[in-house]
């Protein structure tokens, strides 16, 4: 049984750095003086350091503190050897050097502590690592996977000199695929058998629009923002109850806190941290207020490994997750809804009349494990159908009458989330107000989650200023692939348009072609590069149906389904994702 409760961690890490390691001794003092636990993750080069060996074991024999491994740092010699690179992420190297890496790691750990660790950390651990940690030590059931939507925004943000590109995963606790370490299992099966975890909660808004490496649930990122007034911050703690309020759309919640020790060190970070006093008052503040949560019964804090057994007794693989969130730091009134699962994640915008924004279509099972012996290279980005942050693409609704067509995209609305009488879970959008040709009209909008990848949507017209007037409905969805900005060759891509008498097909070509059809059964983009299938299937109230690709100057594709409606009559289409 979920429990409404959100469920944090607060993990902390220790490197090779004689300057850092104060630092981490007063990050688990804090700790212990709020009787919060914490996870110790140790970096292999600090292994070498008995002093640091001997805290670790101190710290591993109290009750409320968990060790485990990071493979974050490889800068020791051991390490360069086996990695036969001068490669300084682990992600990026090569499969056999990273299970060298791991297998030296893991038997030093034991070697030092006597048992084998349950968690490990890294920025990135990709299928391939994770199934290797999973077959090689078995006791792991938590590791921090991926960081949330830290692509190309932060590789441009960064001086275009930081490699870790993995947008498009889920953003909570999850239970990762054999196929990439961004997808949600889909059965047992194939689970990796391991609990994957976030390397900090962001921003769900400001994550598509900015850096999120500035707003996220490490403290000091806020202060990196500049969200802040010396050690106070009232977005930290907004953030923090909007994290808390997802648990009433899930059940249950997961928050992470994964503070590197530099930021809160003098002579380090302070060109983003202004005084590390105050850098260490704001994380002390941060401590307090989950503290204060946890008194109320509203939030628990527990160990990597505490929060990976309770998972896993009590959500099961294929789960889905959503997240209603409302823009926190500048008033702006936007809302954003995220659902994922593992067919797919959708991204549906408010601030345009319930757009759907970004789209990751998981039921394709790309392959983007990382290194110099994969496809994917450095990518590890789960690639899109839609994207309109990167190639403005998006799957919208547009309302024709007397010659005059709108959007539901030309207007901000709210949105509120609901499960069916079916239990699933539903998206309602609330009316957009529009006007076209004369007459002024109400838009309403619903999104029902059926799962297996489909997910139906509902137009309804209603408020006529014309009573006898009838309103064109296209449902349309403008779509590419990729994983940046910068398009893709389109070219095998296959659009078709089915009725029940056939079927006419476009391979793509960048001729601007259109086929048509009326009565349509659903009109499809076969896209093999990523092994995708898109489709809109009719339901009812559609009676045409249409295909069109684009050109090089606007290379991406249009499915479209039309009918029209009068006062109080909709039109109900099914988007669908599936294995191409």
């Amino acid at each position: 049984m979920k429990t409404n409760k959100m469920y944090i961690n607060i993990v902390h890490r220790l490197e090779n750095n004689e300057d850092l390691f104060e630092s981490v001794r007063f990050q688990q003092e804090e700790c212990h003086k709020l009787k919060l636990p914490t996870t110790l993750l140790i970096a292999y080069p600090a292994m070498q350091n008995e002093k640091f060996v001997e805290y670790i074991r101190e710290e591993g024999a109290r009750e409320d503190v968990e060790i485990g491994i990071s493979l974050h740092d490889i800068s020791c010699t051991e390490i360069r050897e086996l990695a036969h690179s001068g490669e300084n992420a682990f992600y990026l190297l090569a499969k056999e050097a990273k299970e060298a890496i791991v297998t030296l790691v893991f038997e030093r750990f034991l070697e030092l502590f006597g048992h084998y660790p349950k968690s490990v950390a890294g920025y990135i651990l990709d299928a391939n690592s994770l199934t290797f940690i999973k077959k090689a030590y078995p006791c792991v059931i938590a590791a921090i996977t991926n960081c949330f939507e830290e692509g190309v925004k932060m590789f441009a943000g960064n001086c275009n000199g930081w490699m870790l590109f993995s947008d498009g995963g889920p953003w909570g606790a999850y239970y990762p695929s054999k196929a990439s370490h961004l997808i949600p299992a889909r059965d047992e099966t194939d689970a990796i058998g391991i609990v994957g975890l976030p390397h900090l909660n962001r921003d769900m808004v400001l994550a598509l629009t900015s850096r999120d490496d500035y707003f996220a649930s490490h403290p000091l990122n806020i202060m990196r923002a500049k969200a802040n007034d010396g050690a106070y911050s009232p977005y930290m703690y907004h953030f923090f109850d909007q994290w808390v309020k997802q648990c009433e759309y899930n059940g249950c919640g997961y928050y992470n806190v994964f503070v590197s020790a530099g930021w809160i060190t003098k002579g380090y970070q302070e060109q983003f941290v202004e005084d590390y006093r105050e850098a260490r008052r704001m994380y002390v503040d941060a401590l307090e207020y989950y503290a204060l949560n946890q008194k109320e019964g509203k939030s628990e804090c527990v160990t990597m490994t505490g929060f990976a057994e309770w998972y896993q007794a009590h959500v099961s693989v294929g789960t889905c997750e959503v997240n209603l969130w409302s823009e926190l730091l500048c008033g702006s009134k936007r809302q954003n809804f995220w659902y994922e699962d593992s067919w797919f994640r959708m991204t549906v915008d408010m601030n345009q009349g319930g757009t759907i924004t970004d789209m990751r279509p998981y039921a394709g099972r790309y392959d983007n494990n990382m290194g110099p012996d994969t496809k994917a290279l450095y990518n590890g980005n789960y690639p899109f159908v839609i994207s309109s942050e990167n190639r403005n693409t998006e799957a919208c609704c547009e309302l024709e009458y007397g010659g005059c067509t709108v959007s539901n995209k030309d207007k901000r609305v709210k949105a509120d989330f609901y499960r069916n009488a079916d239990n699933k879970p539903c998206l309602s959008v609330e009316p957009v107000e529009l006007t076209a040709g004369g007459v002024s009209f109400a838009l309403h909008t619903t999104f029902v989650f059926l799962g297996n990848g489909i997910v139906e949507l509902h137009r309804r017209v209603s408020g006529l200023s014309d009573k006898g007037a009838r309103i064109r409905i296209r449902e349309v969805f403008r779509g590419c692939y990729g994983t940046h900005q910068y398009p893709e060759n389109l070219k095998g891509i296959l659009l078709k348009v089915r009725t029940g008498a056939g079927e006419e097909e476009l391979e793509y070509s960048y001729q601007s072609r259109i086929a048509e059809a009326f009565s349509p059964v659903n009109v499809s983009a076969e896209i093999p590069q990523i092994e995708t299938l898109v489709s809109m299937e009719a339901v009812s109230g559609v009676e045409s149906g249409s295909v069109k690709e684009g050109t090089l100057f606007a290379p991406d594709f249009v499915l479209c389904m039309e009918g029209t409606a009068g006062e109080g009559e909709e039109m109900i289409t099914c988007l669908k994702i599936a294995k191409n």
